[in-house]
């Protein structure tokens, strides 16, 4: 794949591609200045390297359409959108049965297409979904928040669904079903952490280095499971399954620095329970 992260799909017209690639943009510098304003620990480099989106570079395309959540998890009966509630009892119920082992009812969807293992925004998302936020669907991958359960590409579910920064600018922008709090006290069961988690980095002589994640200002997503006391939340996750893990955690070993505690930037969202 690209690194615009843009599918090199045929079918996917000149025209389509630019004005993916501009939303894509748009969204993430839209997305950085908000988080930076609410001070979610986006250092100076990482701000001066955004792309420069124009005045209507995070415009989208297409009116919302709320669906019912697609009636495919066997054994789930799913929450209607009409008087939506979001229940925190399901997503710890959900939490507490797939946060180890993946739902054989859903795909595996990894952030990217060759990668099905880095599916933690998948697991986040199918907990919102059962806990009641409503699917929405608004005729392409590149807006709204919805997945149809039968593959990982843009035909079958939103980038929102499935990758990280899309799915916190899904919330927080373009549909505002969750908010940025800076107190983790606020959070509940069923809300969002998103990480900016450093990435190791050999270098010519085998050294080991821990970086931030360039390009993108988050790289993984984990889901409020419990609290070990208040103000303090245990998270659970998949791509490293865990469950009910600190949200401060590090590595047993100090020298690896690619534990929760450790991570470059942090946001927190709220989703809202209506």
């Amino acid at each position: 794949m690209p690194r615009s992260g843009i599918p090199p799909d045929s079918s996917f017209q000149p025209e389509q591609r630019r004005s993916a690639m501009k939303n894509q943009t748009g969204r993430f510098a839209m997305l950085s200045v908000l988080l930076f304003a609410a001070g979610c620990g986006l250092d100076d480099e990482y701000v001066e390297a955004l792309p420069q989106a124009d005045t209507d570079g995070h415009v989208l395309e297409g009116g919302g359409i709320a669906e019912n959540p697609p009636a495919f998890v066997s054994g789930v009966v799913p929450v209607s959108a009409s008087g939506y509630r979001y229940d925190r009892s399901r997503a710890a119920e959900y939490v507490e049965k797939y946060a180890l082992d993946s739902n054989p009812a859903f795909p595996v969807c990894g952030s990217l297409l060759h990668n099905s293992e880095a599916d933690c925004t998948d697991f986040a998302s199918q907990v919102l979904w059962y806990a009641g936020l409503p699917s929405d669907r608004r005729g392409s991958a590149w807006s709204g928040w919805w997945s149809n359960g039968r593959g990982c590409d843009d035909m079958n579910s939103s980038r929102s669904w499935r990758r990280v920064n899309d799915l916190l600018y899904y919330l927080v922008v373009e549909s505002r079903r969750g908010e940025i709090v800076r107190d983790p006290a606020k959070l509940q069961v069923g809300d969002l952490i998103f990480y900016g988690l450093r990435e190791p980095v050999a270098d010519r002589n085998g050294r080991i280095s821990y970086v931030c994640p360039a390009g993108e200002p988050f790289n993984h997503t984990t889901v409020v499971s419990a609290f070990e006391a208040p103000g303090k939340p245990l998270v659970s996750y998949h791509t490293r399954n865990a469950l009910h893990v600190p949200y401060l955690a590090v590595h047993p070993d100090s020298r690896v620095r690619t534990g929760l505690g450790n991570a470059c930037r942090m946001v927190m969202v709220h989703i809202r329970d209506r």
